[in-house]
């Protein structure tokens, strides 16, 4: 507990220069994600007419995407089906403003939304319709599942001070030991519960030589 507590108090000291580092890292992620991990996206729905997937993906790209100096680029060629595959990837500005958590909860449906219709284009009536077998590649349903798994810890490391606060608060052991001490149902004595033995047994059992 005391350990626990020291991190803690150590943390929130750095929270000045940890929370901005945090907050540019999942910038710099989902920007990455619209500005470029989609553009060969877009640009294939948008030259096979794939209307349904087109209109999935730039909802997606519009949910938090941040141009570089704050304007859409005069010309987007993938939205024609034009974008030539060895383009260099967009630029965009490294800054400490991370998605809302509600952005990233749309960013997340959408992404398991088409990632789901992919997967299983052969399903049902729905997913054919919206969604044929090549509209997503098994490379890009892959890239897609990364970032939803990955973004499923960034509220939580965007809400720093409160998961600091949540993960030190230690009230809920006292409390229950309160509890258990004015109780009067039977209990067994802590010493001897499976932890505590093994526990006791670590820090007192010694090593042999060797």
């Amino acid at each position: 507990m005391g350990m626990i507590k020291g991190l803690g108090s150590y943390l929130k000291q750095l929270e000045g220069a940890l929370a901005p580092a945090v907050a540019r890292h999942v910038h710099r992620e989902t920007q990455e994600l619209v500005q470029n991990t989609l553009t060969p996206m877009i640009k294939h729905a948008a030259k096979h007419k794939k209307k349904d997937v087109l209109a999935m993906l730039v909802h997606l790209r519009a949910s938090v995407v941040d141009w570089k100096g704050g304007l859409p680029p005069a010309e987007c060629p993938e939205m024609a089906g034009k974008r030539a595959d060895g383009d260099p990837p967009r630029e965009f500005s490294q800054r400490a403003l991370a998605p809302s958590p509600a952005q990233l909860e749309v960013m997340r449906f959408l992404i398991t939304h088409m990632c789901d219709l992919a997967d299983d284009h052969r399903g049902g009536v729905l997913s054919r319709v919206m969604m044929a077998k090549d509209d997503l590649s098994r490379e890009n349903v892959k890239s897609l599942r990364h970032f939803y798994t990955t973004s499923r810890s960034y509220p939580l490391m965007l809400d720093f001070s409160g998961t600091l606060r949540h993960l030190t608060d230690l009230s809920n052991l006292y409390f229950r030991e309160f509890h258990y001490s004015i109780s009067p149902t039977p209990k067994l004595p802590i010493s001897s519960s499976l932890p505590y033995i093994l526990v006791d047994h670590i820090l007192k059992g010694t090593r042999e030589p060797g």
